[in-house]
């Protein structure tokens, strides 16, 4: 598997230790017209990043030839991160649901709702391929393979490797000796016995 994380900030400005160190970067769609650290951001400045995520994930969709992708784990939220574009998630919580597939041409559309915050997910698509959004607007992706196809992606966002903590699941079970997906059956079965209750 090939994991990467994705964002606007600069690795350069990480300290020895990997902690970023600038106080004027905006973290996410709630800090739209709020200043930090003597800048305002607006919501052109916010739609200019915003879009320049958007078309690097689907970048690699379309690299990668991913024609439908499914909503897991959905949380709703129960409003949008900005009041400023309150109304485009609107149109989004009402309809979304834990499932859906959604076309790569679709796409856009619900990964703005995700970067907006008006609900979280991650979106999968055939060959293990996956991307979502973290806290202070990291963006993860992974997919099949060792091929880091990165150089192909027309973008100035940061593209860099990312460890994913339960890289291998199959190599997890045999150094713990423990069978995951027995474990998520069981669970399955004891949340079923209690709905029946």
């Amino acid at each position: 598997m090939t994991y990467l994380k994705i964002s606007k900030y600069d690795p350069s400005n990480r300290n020895h230790d990997g902690y970023y160190f600038r106080d004027d970067e905006w973290l996410d769609a709630s800090n739209i017209g709020i200043g930090r650290g003597g800048k305002i951001l607006t919501l052109d400045d916010y739609l200019a990043v915003e879009d320049k995520y958007v078309s690097a994930a689907q970048q690699f969709i379309d690299i990668l030839g991913i024609k439908q992708l499914t909503i897991c784990s959905l949380e709703k939220r129960s409003k949008c991160a900005s009041k400023f574009l309150q109304s485009d998630c609107d149109r989004f919580t009402g309809i979304v649901a834990d499932g859906n597939i959604i076309s790569s041409e679709e796409f856009p559309s619900y990964f703005r709702m995700v970067l907006r915050g008006a609900f979280w997910c991650r979106l999968v698509g055939e060959n293990d391929f996956y991307v979502s959004v973290g806290h202070d607007y990291w963006m993860f992706l992974g997919y099949e393979g060792d091929n880091d196809i990165s150089d192909q992606i027309v973008t100035d966002l940061f593209i860099e490797p990312f460890i994913y903590p339960f890289h291998d699941r199959e190599e997890e079970d045999d150094v713990e000796g423990v069978d995951i997906d027995e474990l998520l059956d069981e669970d399955a079965e004891i949340d079923e016995k209690e709905e029946e209750d």
